[in-house]
């Protein structure tokens, strides 16, 4: 990644302030990081991060400064789990944001390429001219920051449209594992309960007035109060299995916004995909094992992964 210059365009704001503003997505104190390293120079000079920058000054963002996720370029990399000539598939982990917050990233591929996000990978990986025409870089499903597992990316414009077709039609066979913290009396249920936001809230959660949800679930084992879970979402609604099993009043462990129990991590684990290919006209199925923390964790409180 070639060296980035950018121009002042404002008077006395602190140099770490300024460039968290165009990197929301580092934290501030990697940005700090950067600028006592060396990696980031004001008019060719190195100074601190409380320096009040001045108008027409160049701040220079060394090569060295995207070091910091060389590392997880390179295990993401190794995430690929399914790849063919229209599609892309990995195993996402926990913590890792899909794309960055700011809606800058559809147009500035660059400034994308800095960031520590999955599409900040495909941009480097595949070049600018990665699904050139669609401007969501054919992400074509969603994975909040905090679950874990296998992500699908369209590699064109064409590929993206045909899977979002997919599963806009509710023709993609979705699973995930979770670890709930609550007993339930059948093996197999399905929850059927709209999503959606009341006025003035921001947290999604069952509602007369939302959209249309439905969850199936299995329990794999149960024990101390917790359940291990196979889970299929039948719609893709935003956060639909967290909302539905706080709804039962059975959160899952570690989530934090629907009061799970503390967690080392959210339990939640996108395992796999069944579709028929759009192109081909074959039947696909995608698998992504989950993590050794998260298996540790089920050990911990169920006791030995049954099998399926």
């Amino acid at each position: 990644m070639s060296d980035k210059e950018i121009i002042c365009f404002k008077d006395g704001v602190r140099l770490d302030n300024y460039l968290k503003d165009f990197y929301p997505d580092y934290s501030r104190e990697f940005i700090k990081k950067l600028i006592l390293s060396g990696d980031v120079l004001v008019d060719g000079r190195a100074e601190k991060p409380s320096y009040k920058i001045s108008s027409g000054e160049k701040i220079l963002l060394k090569e060295a400064a995207s070091k910091n996720n060389k590392d997880l370029k390179k295990n993401l990399s190794k995430s690929i789990v399914f790849e063919d000539k229209y599609f892309l598939a990995f195993n996402k982990p926990e913590g890792l944001l899909v794309h960055p917050t700011d809606s800058n990233w559809i147009k500035d591929r660059e400034a994308l390429k800095y960031s520590e996000t999955l599409a900040g990978f495909l941009a480097d990986y595949f070049g600018d001219n990665f699904c050139l025409g669609d401007e969501k870089m054919g992400l074509v499903h969603r994975l909040d920051r905090d679950t874990s597992g296998l992500i699908l990316i369209a590699k064109d414009k064409e590929s993206a449209f045909a899977m979002r077709s997919l599963f806009s039609e509710r023709k993609i066979e979705k699973k995930y594992l979770g670890l709930a913290f609550g007993i339930f009396e059948k093996k197999e249920f399905e929850t059927d309960a709209p999503i959606g936001r009341a006025c003035g809230e921001k947290k999604l959660r069952v509602y007369d007035y939302g959209r249309p949800s439905l969850t199936s679930f299995k329990v794999l084992a149960s024990k101390n109060g917790f359940s291990y879970l196979e889970i299929s979402p039948k719609t893709g609604r935003t956060n639909q299995i967290r909302v539905h099993l706080a709804y039962l009043k059975a959160p899952i462990a570690g989530d934090n916004i629907y009061r799970g129990p503390v967690c080392q991590r959210l339990m939640l684990h996108s395992e796999s995909l069944k579709f028929t290919h759009p192109f081909l006209k074959k039947e696909v199925f995608i698998k992504a094992e989950p993590s050794e923390l998260f298996l540790n964790i089920i050990r911990e409180k169920i006791g030995k992964i049954p099998k399926r």
